[in-house]
């Protein structure tokens, strides 16, 4: 079978990480939840996909962790230039289960 012009090729799903939530917006009384199947922690970040970059997924460390392997490893695929020690701490505090998770190798 041959594909006609009309037909759309297949893109790879693709996930980038748009946000890094703020100490401010980590230490509301009901701060977002991460959208992990089961996961009751707070989401310190939003990822998007290529494939409909309007849905955010909002997500927690331990299952952006699981899903992505952790953080994005290059500078310039972190939307922060430099991360806080109170905004590290808040995020392993409300943002992970794990006492000393990966974070962000920012300054």
């Amino acid at each position: 079978a041959t594909e006609t012009a009309d037909e759309e090729e297949e893109q790879d799903e693709l996930y980038d990480l748009k946000i890094i939530f703020s100490v401010k917006e980590l230490s509301k009384s009901k701060p977002r939840l991460c959208s992990g199947e089961g996961c009751k922690l707070a989401a310190c970040c939003v990822w998007a996909s290529n494939l409909s970059p309007d849905e955010p997924w909002y997500y927690c460390v331990d299952c952006q962790e699981q899903d992505f392997g952790g953080w994005p490893e290059a500078m310039d695929e972190l939307p922060l230039k430099f991360m806080t020690e109170e905004h590290k701490s808040i995020i392993i505090r409300k943002c992970s289960a794990q006492e000393d998770p990966v974070m962000p190798d920012l300054p």
